[in-house]
């Protein structure tokens, strides 16, 4: 089992098709048997299993906010 670590320019929630394609990647990645951390500069932390179900994830990955208030995310 390989560690991979994904990073994206995503905040999460977010419904676009990048973020379609990023989630479904670490899926994928995950469904391979390896251990998949997905690092996001901001996600909505109390809402992680919902958006796990919106993008159809069966396979489970971490996803790591580099930021955690989204008024710290907004200076840069």
């Amino acid at each position: 089992m390989k560690e991979c670590y994904y990073i994206a320019e995503i905040n999460l929630p977010n419904k676009s098709a990048y973020a379609v394609h990023v989630m479904q990647m670490c899926n994928a990645l995950s469904k391979l048997g390896n251990k998949v951390t997905l690092i996001v500069p901001y996600t909505n932390l109390n809402i992680l299993d919902k958006i796990k179900k919106n993008f159809a994830i069966s396979n489970s990955f971490r996803i790591k906010s580099i930021f955690k208030d989204k008024k710290k995310f907004l200076i840069i």
